[in-house]
Protein backbone atom coordinates (compact mmCIF):
# COMPACT_ATOMS: atom_id res chain seq x y z
CA UNK A 1 0.00 0.00 0.00
CA UNK A 2 1.21 3.47 -0.83
CA UNK A 3 0.21 6.98 0.23
CA UNK A 4 -0.75 8.73 -2.99
CA UNK A 5 -2.67 11.94 -2.33
CA UNK A 6 -3.49 13.75 0.89
CA UNK A 7 -4.20 17.22 2.23
CA UNK A 8 -1.35 19.14 3.86
CA UNK A 9 0.33 22.50 3.71
CA UNK A 10 3.42 22.59 1.47
CA UNK A 11 5.73 23.20 4.46
CA UNK A 12 4.65 19.96 6.14
CA UNK A 13 3.93 17.78 3.12
CA UNK A 14 7.01 15.49 3.23
CA UNK A 15 6.77 14.93 6.99
CA UNK A 16 3.02 14.24 6.70
CA UNK A 17 3.67 11.70 3.92
CA UNK A 18 6.12 9.79 6.15
CA UNK A 19 3.66 9.74 9.06
CA UNK A 20 0.76 8.57 6.89
CA UNK A 21 2.91 5.87 5.24
CA UNK A 22 3.90 4.66 8.71
CA UNK A 23 0.25 4.41 9.74
CA UNK A 24 -0.50 2.40 6.59
CA UNK A 25 2.45 0.07 7.17
CA UNK A 26 1.77 -0.57 10.86
CA UNK A 27 -2.01 -0.48 11.31
CA UNK A 28 -3.83 -0.90 8.01
CA UNK A 29 -1.51 -3.56 6.57
CA UNK A 30 -2.62 -5.89 9.39
CA UNK A 31 -6.30 -5.38 8.54
CA UNK A 32 -6.13 -5.81 4.76
CA UNK A 33 -4.96 -8.71 2.61
CA UNK A 34 -3.59 -7.38 -0.67
CA UNK A 35 -4.01 -9.66 -3.70
CA UNK A 36 -3.10 -8.46 -7.20
CA UNK A 37 -5.92 -8.40 -9.71
CA UNK A 38 -6.22 -11.33 -12.07
CA UNK A 39 -8.35 -9.92 -14.87
CA UNK A 40 -7.66 -11.48 -18.27
CA UNK A 41 -6.02 -14.49 -16.64
CA UNK A 42 -2.76 -12.85 -15.47
CA UNK A 43 -1.78 -10.89 -12.39
CA UNK A 44 -1.48 -7.11 -12.67
CA UNK A 45 -1.33 -4.12 -10.39
CA UNK A 46 -4.57 -2.58 -9.17
CA UNK A 47 -5.41 0.80 -7.73
CA UNK A 48 -7.82 0.98 -4.82
CA UNK A 49 -8.58 4.32 -3.23
CA UNK A 50 -9.28 4.46 0.51
CA UNK A 51 -10.65 7.61 2.06
CA UNK A 52 -9.78 7.56 5.74
CA UNK A 53 -11.14 9.93 8.35
CA UNK A 54 -9.63 9.97 11.81
CA UNK A 55 -11.99 10.70 14.68
CA UNK A 56 -11.13 11.12 18.32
Amino acid sequence: MLVYRFNAQEDYKENRRKVLQGILDVYLAKLVTVKPGSTLGFKHSSVIVLNLIGKK
